[in-house]
């Protein structure tokens, strides 16, 4: 059931839900693996050269092809209770805070920089406001996003996500790509590398464990 159209995914019963997902883990697995094998290739180099030395693009592209993927996965897991027209709603949303903070980092001047990160962070809260009437269409209005650490494990998945994509604008701030308040190469780039592996790692292996339960 894999290729049927996720319409369908959705309103299907919860294992069938779980197996897409982890499936679209899988996916999320092997697109950020080799994205970032490339960064031990000549690509990033010939692309800086080619458009200049402050564009970067493998991690862009490793984001826009997996962050709304998550995303994805959420609505799906949501069920019936969550509207489908929030699939498109919350990857394009996505899509388009990724963008933002992609034009942010590669601009030059402070002014731009702000302008493109504001951007994003508008963009982001109102993929937090999404993602909050989805909790509480699924649990049919006895939930939400925010009212405390207990609840359904839908939410507490919804929770994770954001409090580890929370970290990414804030690190932007701090690394040489926003503020340059950190501006050794070599720490910025261990850091964003640590920040993705957690928050993918964290969401995999919570999905993974909703499916061993529930399965």
């Amino acid at each position: 059931r894999l290729v049927e159209p996720l319409g369908k995914i959705q309103i299907a019963p919860l294992r069938t839900r779980l197996y897409w997902s982890v499936k679209a883990n899988v996916y999320i697995c092997f697109m950020s693996a080799l994205l970032n094998i490339l960064h031990i290739t000549n690509f990033e180099p010939l692309v800086a050269e080619a458009l200049g030395p402050h564009v970067l693009v493998i991690k862009p592209i490793e984001y826009l092809l997996t962050c709304p993927v998550m995303m994805l996965t959420i609505v799906v897991l949501g069920g019936e209770a969550v509207p489908r027209q929030r699939q498109l709603e919350n990857t394009s949303i996505t899509a388009v805070v990724l963008i933002s903070g992609f034009f942010a980092s590669m601009s030059l001047t402070l002014t731009l920089k702000i302008m493109f990160f504001t951007v994003g962070c508008l963009f982001f809260i109102l993929l937090l406001q999404r993602m909050c009437l989805s909790v509480r269409e699924h649990s049919g209005g006895q939930e939400t996003l925010f009212g405390g650490i207990k609840g359904s494990v839908y939410k507490h998945l919804c929770l994770k996500i954001v409090s580890t994509w929370i970290l990414f604008p804030i690190w932007w701030l701090l690394s040489y790509e926003g503020f340059g308040v950190v501006s050794d190469p070599d720490i910025n780039t261990l850091v964003t590398a640590s920040l993705n592996i957690f928050a993918k790692g964290a969401y995999v292996l919570y999905v993974q464990a909703i499916h061993d339960k529930y399965s």
